[in-house]
């Protein structure tokens, strides 16, 4: 019964042509079969150029197999939320919804609002700095 509302959610997220209204209309649907033609008719208003593969973006970071796919080294997003983890390393959640962990003891000031570039290291490693700063942390994605 998740299977059809994680495709409802993809559906949303990737296009704003089918409303969430459709969606909860299929979702209604009874008889699995007839469910699951609802939900093949709004990918199909959609149309094959809407419902393609994640952004390269979206998998900077990643863990692998995801990771050998990846042709962008860099990326720069602002900080929305930081936080600390129980060793207390800093976590800090970006503007692109990906969620980052510092993955050694290096001190760098971070506030909400600022803007960090992440950087593909050597051997799957990423270092974060400050836009327009030196010092780096390592990090890892854990979102």
């Amino acid at each position: 019964m998740l299977l059809p509302f994680s495709f409802a959610a993809t559906i949303l997220f990737s296009s704003i042509a089918v409303s969430e209204r459709e969606l909860l209309d299929c979702a209604k649907v009874i008889e699995p079969l007839s469910r699951v033609a609802c939900y093949d008719l709004l990918v199909e208003k959609l149309g094959t150029n809407e419902v393609s593969a994640p952004a390269p973006e979206r998998k900077f970071g990643l863990r692998k197999p995801f990771q050998e796919e990846i042709e962008i080294k860099i990326i720069e997003h602002a900080v929305t939320k930081v936080s600390r983890n129980s060793r207390g390393q800093l976590v800090l959640d970006l503007s692109n919804n990906q969620k980052w962990q510092q993955a050694d003891q290096a001190k760098l000031s971070i506030t909400s609002g600022d803007q960090v570039v992440i950087r593909k290291g050597f051997g799957g490693s990423y270092y974060l700095t400050k836009s327009h700063g030196s010092r780096s942390l390592k990090v890892r994605r854990i979102r």
